[in-house]
């Protein structure tokens, strides 16, 4: 995740089977200070393997969490298995923790005294090649 990047939304993705029946995995995430509460599942687990995609969240859920590249990058889950009722079961392949994020807008590249305002006065360079400019007195 790029650094100054907005969070937009977390989705875990799993790929799996079970026997619920009654009741569903619950999930939560934690950004290093905070747990989410529990989020319930999308879908019902069926006896035969699939990809539930998502199983948990969304491309703009923040889980009621506040997000940066680094707290994002750094994300845990926890699974609650106790909401599935007796004797029932689950067996996961995988999990997968999705982030979607928007980077950061503007250059990527210092550029050593030259303003902003007046980066459109370097002729014949594009500004989207602007870190190609080596010895800009």
């Amino acid at each position: 995740i790029p650094s100054g990047a907005t969070i937009n939304g977390i989705e875990v993705v799993i790929d799996g089977q079970g026997n619920c029946a009654s009741g569903f995995p619950r999930v939560a995430v934690y950004n290093g200070t905070s747990w989410s509460s529990n989020e319930s599942f999308s879908s019902q687990l069926t006896k035969s393997n699939t990809e539930y995609d998502p199983g948990w969240g969304s491309s703009s859920n923040l889980w009621g969490l506040t997000w940066n590249a680094t707290t994002a990058a750094a994300i845990q889950v926890r699974v609650d298995s106790s909401t599935i009722g007796y004797r029932r079961q689950m067996y996961w392949d995988w999990v997968k923790v999705r982030i979607t994020y928007t980077e950061a807008s503007g250059y990527g590249h210092d550029v050593n005294s030259v303003g902003s305002s007046s980066i459109g006065k370097i002729n014949s360079v594009a500004t989207a090649s602007i870190g190609k400019v080596n010895s800009v007195d």
